[in-house]
């Protein structure tokens, strides 16, 4: 064991942050002032946060605090079990294989999505926001069962495309923007 009174561990899962302080004590559990059952409600977290302790046979020899910020309870909880793992690699360097094989080292990369703008989830697709002709272009917009098709109108005197404004998802093809036809 090493001879620190007071090792630190920083856990992280989701968006929680946990700072996590383990010291030979009685086997208290604090996370944000209070005792850790009464902090993760659900069983199943509080045994969580227990788990790296038990596992290294360390369970009621040692007291841990943690402050636990951002996310939600189920977030902070394995925060807090990933800083307790970190700090007991502190407090005893020949206990990183057994917590390295249990797993209790790794980060869960796990994150919520970001749903996309115009969809009701994440994953769905961005709804194609609607082109705006500029003075001297010509364009065709056609509706369709689900979605408005944007047509370019072919300049028939031979003049050729200003720029490429998509590609349809379907065939591939190119839609380009021409220049408005000047009247005569």
């Amino acid at each position: 064991m090493a001879a620190a009174i007071r090792c630190y561990g920083t856990g992280r899962r989701k968006t929680a942050v946990a700072r996590v302080w383990v010291q030979p004590g009685s086997g208290s559990v604090m996370v944000n002032g209070r005792k850790a059952d009464d902090y993760f409600a659900r069983p199943t977290l509080a045994a969580l946060i227990e788990a790296p302790v038990k596992a290294v046979e360390l369970y009621g020899r040692l007291d841990v605090t943690a402050t636990a910020k951002g996310g939600g309870i189920s977030g902070q909880a394995g925060a807090v079990a990933h800083g307790i793992a970190r700090a007991l690699i502190e407090y005893d360097p020949d206990l990183r294989t057994p917590l390295r094989r249990l797993g209790f080292l790794t980060r869960d990369p796990r994150v919520a999505g970001v749903a996309f703008t115009g969809g009701t989830d994440t994953g769905q697709a961005i709804w194609a926001q609607p082109y705006k002709a500029r003075d001297g272009e010509s364009l065709l917009v056609t509706p369709s069962i689900n979605q408005t098709t944007l047509v370019v109108l072919p300049n028939l005197a031979g003049a050729t495309p200003t720029r490429l404004i998509g590609l349809n998802k379907n065939t591939g093809q190119e839609l380009w923007l021409y220049p408005a036809r000047q009247s005569q």
